[in-house]
Order: structure tokens, then C-alpha cells, then sequence
């Protein structure tokens, strides 16, 4: 049983525009990925999607939010003087950079929301038709395959790039590049870590932090969502074990890799949240 307002524990650690939302979606998101999620073979993603809204109410994962400040001014900067601007979300694990793409552009942008799988789609859908907007024109694609010549004002991705090996992760940013205008821009952020790819001993530590602090949370859970906390266990244990970083991205390098894909100047910044480094990312391509 959902309680309202919202319990005092979650909005300790979460703002209230992005805690209510997701207490009001976590549930049937994660009963839904079940059946909606993207399948090869006995493969499905429903480990990711399933768990992640559940994940971010525990503030675990990133989030364009994480990052607010440098999504909305840039966004501004990008969006000045254009009567209409085009804009790709470009991977979307649930409904939150729509969410903050259209609290700063409103109704002037035209959102296009891209996934592999249909999922966060469906409650990108959902949370459009929440706050009374157009629904984005939604497609299910492969981002490194989805090349739109010259169709977007903006490409914004979020922590997405790691989950790419080296040469998909080119592929990527090519496509980015072609699908870009004149006068376009890439923004997204990476988390940069001191390590490569994730190996087993620092997922076996991430998974009793994450399982702790999960059964720390029992106090107020139960006014956010009816998963019992053995079933949030049991989410966040499938979660640890299938997700995957393929590389590990410096400044240096991420400038290299743009400017190889075809950019013509990254504007690279630093963040860091809750003792998290992240680069911040704004790559553009100019006229002629």
C-alpha cells in the first residue's frame, strides 16, 4: 500500500519530483518487465528493468538527475533561439531523461525516446501521459544502428557508453555524429573509475553494500511498494550479477573517441556524486 505523503525515509535521500513518480511506477514496472522485456533465445533483460526503478529509489544507480545542473544548462544553451528543437534519447532505462528533457524544453522539443527493449518505452509512455504531454515518438532500435542523417538538434544518453566494447562504442558515437545537425550536440555523462570492467570481487562487495542497505530501508519500504524485502533482495542479487561494464573510460580517452567518431569539439567536465567521479559530456558538431 502506497502511503501518502511519501514516507520521510525516501525524501531524506530522494526529492520529491523524482521519488513520487517512481513510487507510483516501481511496482507495475517491475511486474511488467516480465513480460515486456527484450528476449534472444532464454536470455531477457527483465533482471535490469525489473529491478531498476526499485534501484533508484534506493538512490543504488545512475540517474540524469544525478547530474541535473549540467543536463539543464545545457539543454538551454543548445535549445536558445529554436523555435523547435529535435531531440534523441538515445537508450533509456525507464522514464527519467524524458522526464528531464521535458522539464527544461517543454513543448518546444520534439522527443524521440530509443531502447533495445520495449520497457522503458512503455513507461516513458506512461509518464507523458502522467504530466499531461505528447507522447514521444517511441522506438524500439538498436542505438548504434538508428542513423538519421542530420535529424537531431540533440543526442541525450546517460551512462550509457560503458556498456559498449571498443568497437561497438565507436559504432555508437559514429551514428551519433551522422544523426546529429549542424550545430548539434551529443550530452552524456560517464562514470569514471580507477579499475577496468567490473570483476567478481568488487561485484561480491557492491552486492552485500547494496543488500544492507536494502534491509536498512525496511522502516519506510513498505509505505513505497509491496516487494517484499526478500524479493528486493532477490532483485538486486540478479541485478549485480548480470550487468556488465565492458570498459573503462578516462577523460583522456573520451576525447579521443569523439573526436575520432567525427566531433568536432567535447567539452569535458567533471562531477562527483556521493563520492562517484563522472565526466560530463557535451560533444558538438559544426556547420559546413
Amino acid at each position: 500500500m502506497i502511503s501518502d505523503p511519501l514516507p520521510q525515509g525516501l525524501t531524506e535521500h530522494l526529492p520529491e519530483e523524482i521519488a513520487e513518480p517512481l513510487v507510483r511506477s516501481a511496482d507495475w514496472l517491475g511486474a511488467m518487465a516480465e513480460l515486456t522485456c527484450s528476449r534472444s533465445g532464454e536470455s531477457s533483460c527483465d533482471w535490469y528493468h525489473g529491478a531498476w526503478q526499485y534501484l533508484r529509489l534506493l538512490d543504488f544507480v545512475s540517474s540524469p538527475w544525478w547530474h541535473a545542473s549540467f543536463y539543464r544548462n545545457a539543454l538551454a544553451r543548445q535549445g536558445a533561439d529554436r523555435p523547435e528543437i529535435r531531440v534523441l534519447i538515445s537508450g533509456c532505462a525507464d522514464f527519467s531523461t524524458y522526464a528531464l528533457v521535458h522539464s527544461q524544453l517543454g513543448d518546444s522539443a520534439s522527443i524521440t525516446s530509443l531502447d533495445l527493449c520495449p520497457t522503458p518505452l512503455i513507461a516513458t509512455s506512461w509518464y507523458a501521459r502522467r504530466i499531461g504531454a505528447s507522447v514521444p515518438e517511441l522506438l524500439v532500435a538498436d542505438a548504434a544502428e538508428h542513423k538519421r542523417p542530420g535529424c537531431y538538434d540533440i543526442i541525450v544518453s546517460d551512462s550509457f557508453l560503458p556498456r559498449f566494447r571498443s568497437d561497438a562504442l565507436m559504432e555508437l558515437l559514429r551514428t551519433w555524429q551522422t544523426s546529429l545537425a549542424p550545430e548539434g550536440a551529443v550530452l552524456t555523462t560517464v562514470r569514471l573509475h580507477d579499475t577496468g570492467p567490473d570483476e567478481d570481487p568488487r561485484k561480491t562487495e557492491r552486492l552485500h553494500r547494496w543488500r544492507q542497505a536494502a534491509t536498512d530501508a525496511r522502516t519506510w519500504w513498505p509505505g513505497v511498494s509491496d516487494l517484499p524485502l526478500e524479493q528486493l533482495h532477490l532483485r538486486i542479487s540478479a541485478f549485480v550479477a548480470n550487468q556488465e561494464r565492458h570498459s573503462s573510460l578516462d577523460t583522456s580517452t573520451l576525447r579521443v573517441l569523439f573526436a575520432e567518431a567525427g566531433f568536432d569539439h567535447a567539452t569535458i567536465s567533471t562531477h562527483a556524486y556521493r563520492g562517484k567521479r563522472f565526466a560530463l559530456i557535451a560533444a558538438h558538431k559544426e556547420p559546413g
